[in-house]
């Protein structure tokens, strides 16, 4: 009862300008392991598998092990902290948008949030441990409406908007 188990399969057609086309298949597994609420907070285990396979034969496969914290401070403020470490990393991708950002380090994250009644501001933050250096540090205002939510992050490191639509419920 405490595990779960998250599964996703994906396929499609990647062409990158100034490189190459290929179709590109993707199967994510994600196991959790929800251990019960200390007073403390929440800590939950997972192990992740991103397995690639590219229509030229290459193949792209990475293992994760990941610890999470969470902690709900008050009704208006909850925290997170995360750690990350890859178990496996063999292959690359050969498209350049897969590979730009992509490190295999060990990665310490986190996470503030705060709310007010249906709006949400996110100041999330991850660094890699082997250099101490921020992988990137993004700021999210999050809206809740009627029958969808919207949320817009801004990430610092990049320079780049995130803009978001959903039907359900953004936690």
């Amino acid at each position: 009862d405490q595990a779960s188990l998250d599964l996703e399969l994906s396929a499609g057609q990647v062409a990158e300008r100034g490189n190459i086309r290929l179709a590109e298949g993707v199967g994510k597994f994600n196991l959790i392991w929800n251990l019960p609420d200390f007073n403390f907070g929440r800590v939950t285990p997972g192990l992740g598998l991103d397995d690639r396979l590219y229509s030229n034969g290459i193949q792209w496969n990475n293992l994760i092990w990941r610890l999470d914290y969470y902690r709900k401070l008050s009704e208006q403020v909850d925290f997170g902290l995360g750690y990350s470490h890859y178990l496996l990393n063999q292959g690359a991708s050969p498209f350049n948008f897969e590979m730009y950002r992509f490190r295999a380090a060990d990665r310490l994250m986190g996470k503030l949030g705060f709310f007010i009644g249906q709006t949400g501001v996110d100041i999330y933050s991850s660094y890699f441990l082997d250099t101490g250096q921020p992988e990137d540090l993004d700021y999210t205002l999050r809206l809740q409406m009627h029958c969808y939510n919207l949320a817009v992050k801004y990430r610092s490191m990049r320079g780049e908007f995130d803009f978001g639509f959903s039907l359900a419920n953004i936690q």
